[in-house]
């Protein structure tokens, strides 16, 4: 296996099947290798915990359709629609929706083929710097390998939801080797590595070019719609024809020609997209914040944004497991003197000379990967964003280093031996794997996350949240309320920090304390639509009805598609008897998301209550396909469905209700109610009765009355009389000394035949 090129007579039709396959296995093994302990417990990050509550991302039909809305405009449906064909597997196969196991095995798919892409795509380029001769395998290999394994990428894979940068990236891959496979190779006119080119070029026919030239629009178009950094795809074209004929001056001023204007379109028509996303304003020439809010200017973005390019660098290049964090804290360069923007202006601006000089002296793959990296960062550059150093930007950008790569393989491969370049190159592939696999360990769940997060930035405020919250959905209270103090004297306006205090001391039973801070919180942020909900949910614990619905409508207000607001808000108007206005927001709820199970089940409640019963049966049944395990669904469904005589389906949806929650005793008291007072034989069953009626006293701690009055009745069907006259005693009188004296009136009414003269059988089972 020598890199040298031989020539062959079509391209490389001489090679056989098995060297063309061999590399690719290996790098799909390589890759799978790699990610074997990446599997987690839970999802991870802000914008994945995003990713789970939007319930497009779980509903295949709905993604489809969003898919078709808007079909030629950039945006992130594709991505969506993966995700939501994850789910749709997942549910065929008995799981969970987001599964992450399957879902991280579809992102190391694609990471995987993107590795065979990047193989292919080192090939082409050799092909058409050395036309009419056989690429070799390792010159492509080698960088293949190198990228399937970086730790860095584990940012792209590991991290769930940033399959949308990696699927944009496999389509950008296939668009440009498409493109490549359609261009006429021309040969350069001289090269820095001594080679000369034949005579005779490989050609390709006009239909095939024809073919291939469709095939890069299609793979152009869904990279775009997988992430909108696909946009930039139309400038790596143009960057790398400019480095295939920059070495011949002639071609070149001929390409020149072209250049210039194919440029301004692509400016023009990345301009022109965000103007259609509101980033752009024509009049004043001014440029918007990617985020909502205010941000800094686009000068000071791109200050900032070229430190973090260098450190991007740093990473690719001796990628330290130091060095690599989930969520780097980075400061502003608000002047080009301030930490040393000016020498990262510098540094990238040598390089991008560097890159045209290359390419001027017939390094043609070192210039193209020089151009790649930094136009596929320019959506980074070009808008102001929250997140300023996140390394999973670097994932499309990291191609390009792999190609700079296989140039260096180029030019040495006939100075230094294979017996050298093999175990050198292994040995860094073997280093970078390790690092990779010991890496993927933090994204194990998310107390590693934020763990190492803190220890290697230890200034950052968003760190320490992180790290509360892991310590907090673990129990640890004491622990995630110290790392939140920590974090607000950081920054003390951090309103994701209140937020969370206030959720905790919720969580512990200091109600008080949590109004306090999420009042602090929406104070501080006064379209905080979540802080608004929690505030509402706390202030109905203490009692106060009208400010609860206050600030349940000004979640609504600030986010009218918080179904989570909406089903609140319902459940209070529910309680106060405005039935009509319950069942509007349970319905706008299902509108903004129709996998809201809890909306359905309510719905069905008031639906039940104004005697529709099919439409209530259609929403419990709706609410059961979004979530098999919803026990209130299921109870209500089992109830209603013995009420109208199917007593089959009914008690089978109750026996599934005791299954989902075992220590919920209402289902169990239904169910003991409908074996004591059917009047279906078939059905009917006092021993079972009794049974699990004292099962609905035992799990209410005998301190609700009406499993005992349900007592009282099965007792009576089983003939056991003054059992049933004590369990009734005993219901009226708890009901009575718990204030409830209208429930007790109303069980005085319904036991009185057991009470007076318990020789009764009981009635027929109502509600």
């Amino acid at each position: 296996m020598r890199g040298s090129a031989r020539p062959l007579a079509e391209g490389a039709a001489g090679e056989s099947l098995a060297r063309r396959v061999w590399p690719i296995l290996l790098l799909c093994l390589l890759a799978g290798v790699c990610y074997l302990n990446a599997d987690h417990e839970e999802f991870l990050f802000d914008s994945a915990l995003g990713h789970i509550d939007n319930w497009r991302n779980r509903d295949l039909g709905q993604a489809v359709k969003d898919f078709g809305r808007g079909l030629l405009l950039p945006g992130q449906q594709l991505s969506s629609l993966t995700f939501a064909l994850n789910a749709a597997l997942n549910r065929a196969l008995g799981l969970a929706d987001f599964d992450i196991t399957t879902l991280l095995a579809t992102n190391v798919l694609i990471h995987a083929v993107n590795a065979c892409l990047v193989y292919a795509l080192v090939r082409a380029l050799l092909r058409q710097v050395e036309p009419g001769r056989s690429p070799g395998t390792w010159i492509a290999l080698a960088p293949a390998m190198w990228f399937a394994v970086h730790p860095i990428a584990a940012s792209s894979v590991a991290y769930i939801i940033q399959r949308r940068g990696s699927l944009a990236t496999l389509f950008y891959l296939l668009a440009v080797l498409a493109y490549l496979g359609a261009r006429r190779p021309v040969p350069p006119a001289r090269s820095s590595h001594g080679d000369t080119a034949p005579p005779k070029p490989v050609t390709t026919t006009h239909w095939r070019r024809s073919l291939l030239i469709g095939l890069c629009a299609v793979a152009y178009w869904l990279s775009f719609k997988s992430k909108e950094l696909g946009l930039t795809l139309p400038f790596a074209i143009l960057g790398i024809e400019f480095c295939l004929r920059a070495c011949d001056r002639t071609a070149l001023r001929r390409f020149l020609v072209l250049l210039v204007p194919g440029l301004a379109v692509c400016v023009a028509g990345l301009f022109a997209f965000l103007w259609h996303r509101g980033l752009f304003e024509p009049g004043g020439l001014t440029i918007r914040p990617h985020a909502e809010g205010e941000l800094w200017s686009p000068w000071v973005h791109l200050l900032t944004e070229s430190r973090a390019f260098v450190h991007y660098w740093k990473l690719l290049l001796l990628p330290l497991p130091q060095w690599s964090c989930i969520d780097h804290q980075f400061t502003l360069s608000n002047s080009l003197w301030e930490h040393g923007a000016f020498l990262a202006v510098i540094f990238h601006a040598v390089l991008l000379a560097l890159a045209v000089c290359a390419a001027r002296r017939g390094l043609a793959l070192a210039g193209a990967g020089l151009l790649w990296f930094y136009i596929a960062l320019i959506p980074y550059v070009l808008l102001p964003q929250t997140e300023l150093l996140v390394e999973y930007k670097t994932y499309l950008p990291s191609v390009g280093l792999a190609v700079i790569l296989a140039e260096g393989l180029r030019a040495i491969r006939r100075r230094v031996p294979m017996a050298v370049q093999l175990p050198v190159a292994l040995a860094i592939v073997a280093t970078l794997a390790i690092t990779t696999i010991s890496r993927n360990w933090i994204y194990q769940n998310a107390l590693n996350l934020w763990s190492d997060a803190v220890a290697k930035s230890p200034d950052n405020p968003r760190a320490w949240t992180g790290l509360a919250s892991a310590l907090a959905d673990r129990g640890d209270f004491d622990k995630a309320v110290s790392n939140l103090h920590t974090a607000l004297d950081l920054e003390s306006t951090r309103v994701q920090a209140i937020y969370n205090l206030g959720d905790i001391f919720y969580r512990k039973g200091d109600i008080a304390a949590a109004i306090q801070h999420y009042q602090q919180a929406v104070s501080l942020k006064e379209d905080f639509s979540l802080g608004h909900c929690a505030l509402g949910t706390a202030l109905l614990r203490i009692g106060q009805v009208e400010q609860a619905k206050h600030h349940y409508e000004l979640a609504i207000k600030y986010d009218p598609g918080f179904a989570d607001a909406h089903f609140n808000l319902g459940n209070v108007l529910a309680n106060e008897g405005d039935t009509a206005g319950a069942a509007d927001h349970y319905r706008r709820a299902i509108a903004a998301d129709p996998r809201h199970a809890s909306s359905h089940s309510a719905l069905g409640n008031l639906l039940w209550l104004q005697g529709d019963l099919p439409s209530a049966i259609d929403q419990y049944q709706a609410a059961l396909r979004v979530n098999p395990d919803h026990a209130f669904a299921h109870k209500n469904l089992g109830e209603l469905l013995c009420l109208r005589g199917d007593f089959a389906v009914g008690i089978r949806h109750l026996e599934e209700a005791m299954r989902c929650r075992p220590d919920w005793w209402e289902p169990v008291d239904r169910l003991a109610a409908i074996y004591a007072t059917t009047p279906d034989t078939t059905w009917r069953n006092p021993t079972k009765a009794v049974a699990l009626a004292e099962e609905a006293c035992r799990l209410s701690s005998n301190q609700d009355p009406r499993p005992l009055a349900t007592l009282a009745i099965a007792n009576a069907a089983h003939g056991r009389l003054e059992q049933a006259r004590e369990a009734a005693e005993k219901a009226i009188q708890l009901a009575l000394t718990s204030g409830q004296k209208q429930l007790a009136d109303s069980l005085r009414r319904s036991l009185e035949p057991y009470l007076s003269s318990p020789t009764k059988n009981p009635s027929t089972y109502t509600e």
